[in-house]
């Protein structure tokens, strides 16, 4: 038996039956269409469209290619010419997969503006293309369900969009003639729900097949139409589209006069923001900086988000030191990195303010900053820009080239760019080169001075065994401390002095003063200089061998010194 909603339910399947069959073939043919194919690929395309604007690193790049150059580029250059990379996600509304427009298209607005990494190291697509692996193929399955439409369903009142989506399907997978071929057709139709939308994706298409004056002409068109009839998200679209073309074409005065036409005529807050940013970015390139740092600060005169609030401000700091406003600039980064907003951004702040700390040459201050970076980050690129910036510091501010070759190697583990690897492996090289040439080169004087001064090699040879002897004792002393700590339980761990071997021991020793060495810098952490080590500690990390006599005669000493000496002056 039916219950009272079953009957319900059942009344109003019947009454929809009838009305469309009642109302004939037209309605009964979109029905059947849109449940049986477009809105599957309605529904696969919004999902691939959203994870391809999510992909796409900066919404300003005009071909799809640039971003395989942006992978070895998505590093901003710093002065150390190591790359940063922008790290944290634009802003929502226009980044994230854009607004849904009423005619069902979605606008671009890309993936983010700064790159596609979070604070925790996700990262999306690295290739160059948007449409590849799983998205590609998601794009062809989107193209022959509307093929089908296209093909069976012509009379239906999908067709238009069915045209338009397979069109930007195309355009995503790079298939510009083709793509071209579909937007052109919905023109053909005349009047539809997609008309100036489909002009700009056809200005767009025109431009990536360099039709530049059909293209231009046509984005020009709809950013007036636009303006007229008050779509402000086709308008911006329009806008962005020929200021990536003008940048892509590097006819960077066209891109600035663009971008300030926006500005004049824009009442879209947040976006004016991102295109101010945008204008400062254009002047940079140009070598504008007193313009560059005009417009960095007019993105404040907007409503701009949090992330083109503080990428406008910290590249603002950062040209403010580029002019040697230091002062002004450690101002900027140390209100940035008081306020609270920015906690998601500390990283890169960190090391701006990093870098003005050594312009001032307030290195502990400086080296504090890079450690918590290059510890508390490991995932984001910045902690191997960090590890960089310590290794630069160490070696020619400390004067520490141990520690700058344990900073420069590290970075053959962190995710930073090629570049910046192959230059920290070339300078980790030479340092260990270096270290060679100087052990030699120290020995060799020493062993000259044995020829010239016998009782300094007794001497020495006294006071290492000596050493050797303290640190073998010591060695065996902490084995039968280890042995006492063992139960009866643990017999089988127990080892006798006697079989242990030195090498065994000097490992164990160094373990130890690795330790003591830790706590040291921890109690004295204003040391940044570190103290000459005794002998008995150089025996125990391998620094310090054994005295012996020279082996050649002193003239021939003399000559491996002089080009002992060429070799460490050609590493640098």
């Amino acid at each position: 038996m039916f219950s009272p909603s079953n009957k319900k339910l059942h009344a109003l399947a019947s009454f929809l039956f009838i009305s469309l069959f009642l109302s004939g073939c037209g309605v009964w043919r979109n029905f059947t269409t849109y449940f049986n194919t477009y809105y599957n690929a309605k529904t696969l395309f919004d999902q691939t469209e959203e994870t391809i604007l999510k992909q796409k690193k900066d919404i300003f790049l005009f071909r799809p290619d640039q971003q395989k150059n942006q992978q070895q580029g998505q590093y901003g250059t710093s002065q150390y010419g190591q790359q940063q990379q922008y790290n944290q996600n634009q802003y929502n509304q226009y980044q994230q997969g854009g607004y849904q427009n009423q005619y069902g298209g979605q606008q671009q607005y890309g993936g983010n503006q700064f790159g596609n990494q979070s604070q925790f190291g996700q990262q999306g697509n690295q290739s160059g293309s948007l449409a590849t692996g799983n998205v590609y193929q998601d794009l062809t399955k989107v193209i022959e369900k509307c093929s089908k439409i296209l093909q069976y369903e012509n009379k239906s009142g999908y067709f238009a969009d069915a045209l338009f989506i397979a069109g930007k399907a195309l355009y995503y997978q790079e298939e510009y003639s083709k793509a071209q071929r579909k937007f052109t057709e919905l023109a053909g139709l005349g009047e539809t729900n997609y008309t100036l939308l489909n002009k700009l994706w056809l200005a767009k298409t025109n431009l990536q097949l360099f039709n530049i004056d059909e293209g231009l002409k046509l984005t020009e068109e709809v950013k007036e139409e636009a303006l007229q009839k008050n779509e402000k998200e086709i308008y911006g679209e329009a806008v962005i589209t020929r200021i990536s073309f003008f940048m892509y074409r590097e006819e960077f005065t066209r891109a600035v006069n663009e971008c300030q036409s926006f500005l004049d005529n824009s009442d879209n807050e947040d976006l004016k923001g991102l295109i101010a940013f945008q204008l400062g970015k254009i002047n940079q390139r140009m070598g504008d900086k007193q313009n560059a740092l005009l417009s960095f600060k007019k993105v404040l005169e907007y409503d701009p988000t949090p992330e083109v609030e503080f990428k406008s401000r910290i590249e603002h700091a950062k040209l403010l030191k580029q002019l040697d406003k230091i002062d002004e600039s450690r101002e900027e980064l140390e209100n940035l990195r008081d306020a609270g907003k920015f906690k998601n951004n500390l990283d890169e702040i960190y090391l701006e303010l990093g870098d003005i700390y050594v312009a001032q040459n307030e290195i502990k201050k400086a080296v504090d900053l890079f450690k918590i970076v290059d510890t508390t980050y490991k995932m984001l690129p910045t902690s191997g820009t960090a590890s960089f910036k310590l290794a630069e510091v160490y070696k020619n501010k400390v004067r520490d080239l141990d520690s700058a070759q344990k900073y420069y190697a590290k970075l053959a583990m962190s995710p930073v760019s090629l570049e910046l690897k192959k230059s920290a492996d070339i300078t980790a090289k030479n340092l260990t080169k270096y270290f060679t040439y100087k052990e030699e080169y120290e020995t060799l004087v020493k062993q000259i001075d044995y020829v010239n001064q016998p009782k300094d090699y007794i001497r020495d040879s006294i006071d290492y065994a000596l050493a050797y002897k303290e640190v073998m004792d010591e060695g065996r002393i902490l084995v039968e401390k280890q042995n006492a700590q063992n139960s009866a339980s643990n017999f089988s761990q127990r080892v006798l002095p006697s079989q242990i071997t030195d090498d065994q021991i000097l490992q164990q020793q160094r373990q130890v003063l690795l330790m003591e060495k830790q706590k040291e810098r921890i109690k004295n952490p204003n040391q940044y200089q570190v103290r000459p080590p005794s002998l008995r500690e150089l025996i125990i990390l391998g620094k310090a061998k054994k005295p012996e006599r020279l082996k050649i005669s002193a003239d021939s000493a003399k000559q491996v010194i002089a080009q002992n000496l060429f070799n460490q002056g050609s590493i640098f």
